[in-house]
């Protein structure tokens, strides 16, 4: 059997795993009654709305501290920025 038929019988005998499984938890949603899907609906958004909320810490984003490290590596090599006026050096040519 080549390696392809091997993949796609394991896929399939998957799928219907899957698809069994789907049926299983449709079948128990369906005998609920609409009070207890409310109900579910209700705690389900909640749940959403909880899990939105992410805690970004005090720390400076990445751009920033990305822009201070830049900054300061130009400030060590010597880098000006546009419009600025080529900076005086000194010759270490012999004269």
């Amino acid at each position: 059997m080549t390696a392809l038929q091997e993949t796609r019988k394991e896929l399939g005998s998957k799928k219907k795993e899957i698809q069994g499984k789907l049926a299983k938890a449709q079948s128990l949603l369906n005998s609920l009654s609409a009070e207890e899907r409310d109900e579910r609906a209700a705690k389900e958004e909640r749940v959403n709305r909880d899990s939105d909320r992410v805690d970004l810490g005090n720390e400076a984003s990445a751009s920033q501290r990305g822009a201070a490290a830049f900054a300061a590596a130009k400030s060590r090599v010597g880098m000006r920025t546009y419009g600025e006026p080529p900076a005086r050096t000194r010759s270490t040519a012999p004269d």
